[in-house]
């Protein structure tokens, strides 16, 4: 999961690996976790001291992207290494940390050193992530749209192509994106730009030597919903009645949204509707696009969201965080999931199979053939049979397990 089989190759021939807030567990791997970056290091290095008898010859790894915290870390690790002159910093090794190939650079410091006998990774360490795996697998890995899991200035685990929302949301026009480094102003819709960006991947790279994977986040239907989406979707709504989405009692820890909502309900509503047409559009071109390059059918194309909504139901607009205190109502923590591969996923079946988003991984991996990859430390299973239009393989009682913030939800089958 972090630093992955190096990791326990290493430890296997019997080398402490001393990692700074990791949730590897067993063995002689440590984490720190709630104390300051220099508090970090110092006890690191104390443990370092401790494992291997003050006597070690070390390879330390760093980032080449530090914010700060790595250079603290560092500083209170060789503070207490420094003061034994049998603990040897034999090499420092820079690394891009946050992407599975540190696994290769361990794997070849202990090969090219091998005086190395113990391991400090500086950097915070983090778990390997589908477009890092599968960039090791030979794919050009994209991403068009909405990141929004940390730092998207620069391409992150694994993706070539970066076109990133500079956050999670916002307005639907003079939107900020990160392009090859640079932030600029889309003046078009984000909806479009998005797709528009989507299809130069596609056109660049279906279909050539390297097969691909296309990560498309819309920010839709994110707020606002007041004139920021085309008449052409709105207009289609003007007589709706919204039966699906029937505005309750108002809920009594409603936050701010759904207050605003209330002041013209319908007209967000007219917004809201627009914004889920206008990304199924665009959701429609970029198949459209696939089917003109002829690799539909060697595609598998997955549409799902990455959190629930509420438009009314319980009482409230919002998702989780729609309440205070936050709520996890079905509205708020189901997705929508939709996999499509002509002649290879079975049409028109619905599967009611309890899964989680932690199987998302381990599914795409073993559909695309990833053999190798030790998913049995990820916290999900793959649902592969279930896709392939089986029935799930259980063999003990599944759950749902999740938190928020200060709740704690469990839900079962039913």
């Amino acid at each position: 999961r972090v630093v992955g089989a190096a990791v326990e190759e290493a430890e296997e021939s019997g080398i402490p690996v001393i990692l700074i807030q990791s949730d590897l567990e067993n063995s002689q791997r440590s984490g720190y976790i709630g104390m300051n970056h220099r508090e970090a290091g110092e006890l690191a290095g104390m443990d370092m001291m401790d494992i291997t008898g003050g006597n070690a010859h070390i390879g330390i790894i760093v980032s080449d992207s530090d914010d700060g915290g790595q250079r603290q870390r560092m500083e209170g690790f060789l503070s207490v290494i420094n003061e034994n002159k049998n603990m040897i910093v034999e090499e420092t090794f820079e690394s891009r940390s946050d992407r599975i190939r540190v696994r290769n650079l361990v794997s070849g410091m202990l090969q090219d050193n091998t005086r190395i006998n113990a391991i400090f990774c500086a950097d915070q360490t983090t778990a390997d992530m589908l477009g890092d795996i599968l960039q090791e697998e030979g794919y050009v890995c994209g991403l068009s749209g909405k990141w929004h899991l940390g730092k998207s200035s620069e391409p992150q685990k694994g993706f070539d192509h970066w076109f990133a929302h500079k956050s999670g949301g916002g307005p639907y026009y003079n939107a900020p994106f990160y392009r090859n480094g640079r932030l600029e102003r889309e003046p078009d819709y984000v909806t479009d730009v998005i797709t528009d960006d989507a299809i130069e991947f596609l056109r660049e790279y279906a279909g050539r030597e390297k097969p691909f994977y296309l990560q498309v986040g819309y920010t839709a239907p994110h707020a606002p919903w007041l004139h920021n989406h085309p008449e052409e979707y709105t207009r289609l709504y003007e007589d709706c009645p919204f039966e699906s989405c029937p505005m309750e009692k108002e809920h009594p820890d409603s936050i701010y949204l759904t207050k605003e909502v209330m002041q013209d309900l319908r007209a967000n509503q007219i917004g809201y509707y627009a914004a889920v047409t206008a990304m199924d559009a665009g959701i429609g071109r970029i198949i459209e696009e696939l089917e003109r390059l002829g690799v539909r059918e060697d595609t598998l194309v997955i549409f799902s969201s990455d959190n629930g909504f509420s438009c009314g139901h319980h009482g409230f607009w919002g998702k989780g965080n729609g309440t205070f205190p936050i709520n996890m109502y079905e509205s708020s923590v189901k997705v929508p999931f939709i996999a499509s591969q002509p002649g290879k996923i079975p049409v028109g079946v619905v599967n009611s199979s309890l899964v989680s988003a932690y199987d998302f991984m381990p599914t795409i991996l073993e559909y695309v053939g990833v053999e190798h990859y030790e998913t049995e430390g990820l916290p999900g299973r793959s649902f592969l049979d279930i896709l392939m239009g089986g029935t799930q393989k259980i063999t003990r009682p599944v759950v749902v397990f999740d938190e928020y913030g200060p709740n704690r939800m469990i839900r079962g089958e039913r």
